[in-house]
């Protein structure tokens, strides 16, 4: 992978793009995830809390380029009316994302976790221009970080796996054991993330995009990738992975 920082050479005419993530983590990773797509080449980091006395949220509201948003009642109410804060955490991610997606000021917005980075092997911003204005989502594919056997040292030390589409057969001789823990050949999701050209009709979702149909919300056209992709931490420390696979 090319360790690029992008937005150091793109031009004027290039496409923007944002990231918008609800978060409960501990500080240390929204800060560094906030932090490295400012870096990489965001324009605007939308940050949901969750829980809206989280402590984390003064620190975040101090960085230039992040919007920050308290989930408390009044916020819901002004969302779901007196349904009020929905149990599902997935849908409240969803009405977050789109909330953002609303108030956007960049061409393209990126769902994403907290746990996860977009890594651009080169510049985003050219794969969007021709698709900006459109109804195509573009979809990052993920990698998910597997631990070095040595110490590590830096946040992109060791290896990643990419998802895999196996038979089960196939899986079982892969992963032995583990193949009936995970999804695609990855314990997390597997199914990326994806951005949409902000305010053309198009619904995020948690891992894709829809667009109304003549009777419903279907799946909207998809654009995989070629250029960047979604580094996915599902734990950034061997005891963090252990927990969240226990839980």
């Amino acid at each position: 992978m090319t360790d690029l920082r992008a937005g150091t050479t793109q031009t004027q005419h290039s496409p923007t793009w944002g990231v918008v993530m609800t978060v409960c983590e501990p500080l240390a990773l929204v800060r560094t995830n906030v932090l490295w797509h400012l870096v990489t080449g965001a324009h605007a980091v939308h940050v949901f809390f969750d829980d809206p006395t989280d402590p984390a949220r003064p620190v975040i509201e101090a960085i230039d380029g992040c919007i920050v948003v308290g989930c408390d009642r009044d916020y819901w109410r002004g969302r779901m009316g007196e349904k009020g804060r929905p149990a599902s955490q997935m849908r409240r991610q969803t009405i977050n994302a789109n909330f953002a997606q609303r108030r956007a000021q960049t061409d393209w917005l990126f769902h994403i976790d907290a746990d996860e980075f977009i890594w651009q092997d080169d510049h985003l911003a050219g794969e969007l221009a021709p698709l900006t204005g459109g109804t195509t989502e573009l979809n990052l594919p993920v990698l998910e970080r597997l631990f070095p056997d040595g110490p590590q040292s830096k946040l992109f030390d060791g290896t990643f796996r990419a998802s895999s589409d196996l038979e089960p057969e196939d899986a079982a001789r892969a992963f032995g054991d583990f193949a009936r823990f995970m999804k695609r050949g990855q314990y997390s999701h597997g199914a990326g993330k994806s951005g949409v050209s902000v305010r053309q009709g198009l619904r995020l979702g948690v891992h894709n995009a829809t667009i109304r149909g003549s009777e419903r919300w279907k799946r909207a056209p998809k654009q995989v990738s070629t250029t960047t992709r979604l580094l996915h931490f599902d734990g950034l420390t061997p005891l963090h992975w252990a927990l969240k696979f226990l839980r």
